[in-house]
């Protein structure tokens, strides 16, 4: 109400750079566990509080997409199922849980299964307080391997860098960047270069 403006980032979770740093370090897993026979991927994303409302809609339909993206950048044919953690839902939490996701990866073949949280941002405790091992064992896999989460690491630091900032560009805000960026592109053109301005990432509407 003091006139300050505001601007937001939403639906950052189908940004590619996001989906590039789950692929590389699911495909790390996927090395790990190539002599486990096939393998599931289980996507850990916190139940949203209300099911069924149109933010929750919105919200699995991203984590639909997120999901359909990662399959194609690992070019990952086996069995793909979503869990949730019930750190943000009331009573009852949505099925399935992680141990019921991992039985269901078993019950499509899998002999092994990654599980790859998609919050980013923490190590929920529902996902420490179940061992691998155990985990392994209840759903009968021969292995169960969990991606750390991608927060906090200096790669997940620059991603949210990238995207503040365009945000801010998409608001028409001057950014730190922009007097330096403005200078070397008068200097590219004067020493007879042609500029390419960058692809402007669509606008999401609210």
């Amino acid at each position: 109400g003091d006139g300050h403006a505001a601007t937001a980032r939403d639906g950052w979770g189908r940004s590619p750079g996001l989906l590039d740093l789950l692929a590389q370090r699911t495909r790390a897993a996927l090395i790990e566990l190539r002599d486990s026979g096939p393998v599931g991927l289980v996507l850990a994303a916190a139940a949203p509080p209300r099911l069924g409302t149109p933010a929750a809609d919105t919200y699995v339909a991203e984590l639909v997409e997120t999901a359909t993206q990662l399959r194609a950048r690992l070019r990952f044919s086996g069995p793909v199922v979503q869990c949730w953690i019930p750190a943000l839902a009331g009573p009852p939490a949505p099925a399935p849980d992680l141990p019921a996701a991992l039985a269901t990866c078993a019950e499509k073949g899998a002999q092994s299964a990654i599980v790859v949280p998609l919050g980013c941002t923490t190590t929920w405790p529902e996902l420490r307080v179940h061992g691998a091992d155990a985990l392994a064992e209840q759903a009968g896999l021969a292995r169960v391997r969990r991606i750390v989460p991608l927060a906090p690491s200096p790669a997940y630091a620059h991603l949210l860098a990238g995207l503040v900032r365009d945000a801010e560009r998409e608001a028409g805000w001057e950014v730190p960047e922009d007097d330096l960026r403005h200078e070397i592109e008068q200097e590219l053109r004067a020493a007879g270069h042609r500029v390419v301005p960058r692809p402007q990432a669509p606008r999401r509407q609210a």
